[in-house]
């Protein structure tokens, strides 16, 4: 818990990969604000799948679709793109909470989480609860067709390392 601390709302769609929205340890600990994420459209259903990266070593690649992530278009108004699709979805990261409805009706964010948790008094049994009870979804606010879906997240991987190794 030592990670539990607040974060500003990030107010840019930063690029995260399916992968690391859906690993996060706990969903206190996902980035708090916008977000932009590169995969593939399922078919019939609002999910994005994860794209295998080529460029990383084998050791560490997954076949497309291994993580599934929930979208939510309930205040997009643009055009939907087709299952299959390559796509790059920029929006909000927002919690649904799997205990009220099997849709994405009650939500919540990762900075409220974290604000509840510096609050209580009892921090592991709420840590616990919160664990199991929500789940994380992109909120649409944009999507945009990408030919080069893979190089692209190659791409956003390498400038993030720059970033990282040369934090200016």
């Amino acid at each position: 818990m030592d990670q539990l601390k607040f974060l500003e709302y990030c107010d840019f769609f930063k690029p995260i990969l399916v992968e690391e929205i859906l690993l996060v340890e706990h969903p206190s600990l996902l980035p708090n604000g916008k977000c932009s994420a590169i995969g593939k459209m399922a078919h019939g259903e609002d999910k994005l799948l994860s794209l295998m990266i080529p460029e990383l070593p084998g050791s560490f690649q997954l076949e497309d679709g291994t993580f599934v992530l929930d979208i939510s278009f309930r205040n997009y108004r643009g055009k939907r793109p087709q299952g299959g699709d390559h796509v790059e979805v920029c929006g909000t990261l927002m919690l649904y909470d799997t205990e009220c409805s099997a849709d994405i009706n009650s939500t919540t964010t990762s900075g409220f989480l974290r604000e509840r948790l510096m609050e209580t008094d009892n921090i592991d049994e709420l840590f616990k609860e919160m664990r199991l009870k929500y789940k994380p979804f992109i909120e649409v606010e944009y999507i945009n067709p990408v030919k080069e879906a893979r190089r692209m997240i190659a791409c956003n991987l390498r400038m993030r390392c720059l970033q990282t190794n040369n934090p200016g």
